[in-house]
């Protein structure tokens, strides 16, 4: 691919649920880095309201409420910040993107943080908790994009489809 085709793509989702998180701190943590980035953000069923103004103006943004299709997002995407569901990190990685993973911190026996742990292990994302601050957040977001760390994550040689990840990462928390 060639580097300059386009500002950095990301597409956000706090899952089908929506993030409160998410939705108010990302749009903070990205504007610090003062890039131009194109943004797909999924604010979760009723939560789309103000969050598109909360974006700086060198930031092409589309809030939705919900995707129909959001392996097509995370095609169009060079990287997605999201929850460390097993389900949306699995359709990631079979779809060789990495991620900056936000565990929910309530998730049951903290799963959501052990499966961000495994997928960092292989080397296909970052981990921020919510009790780091914003300026972290904003320090990992500017470290992915200028090492290009996305395009090392595209082209990781995982050979995982989405069944696959998603039984193996099950595996490593039931253990």
């Amino acid at each position: 691919t060639n580097l300059n085709h386009h500002p950095i793509r990301i597409y956000i989702t706090g899952g089908s649920q929506g993030s409160e998180f998410i939705n108010k701190n990302i749009p903070i943590a990205l504007n610090a880095l003062n890039i131009p980035l194109e943004v797909k953000h999924q604010s979760g069923n009723g939560k789309s309201f103000g969050i598109k103004e909360l974006y700086s103006g060198n930031i092409s943004i589309e809030v939705e409420e919900f995707y129909d299709r959001p392996h097509e997002i995370i095609l169009w995407s060079d990287f997605i910040i999201s929850r460390a569901g097993a389900l949306s990190l699995s359709e990631a990685i079979s779809l060789r993107r990495g991620s900056l993973m936000i565990p929910l911190l309530s998730a049951i026996d903290n799963h959501q943080l052990l499966n961000a742990e495994y997928i960092s292990d292989l080397d296909m994302g970052l981990i921020h908790t919510e009790l780091e601050s914003i300026e972290s957040l904003s320090i990992k977001l500017k470290h992915i994009i200028e090492k290009k760390l996305y395009l090392k994550w595209s082209d990781n040689g995982l050979n995982l489809d989405h069944f696959q990840a998603a039984g193996t990462m099950l595996s490593s928390i039931l253990k």
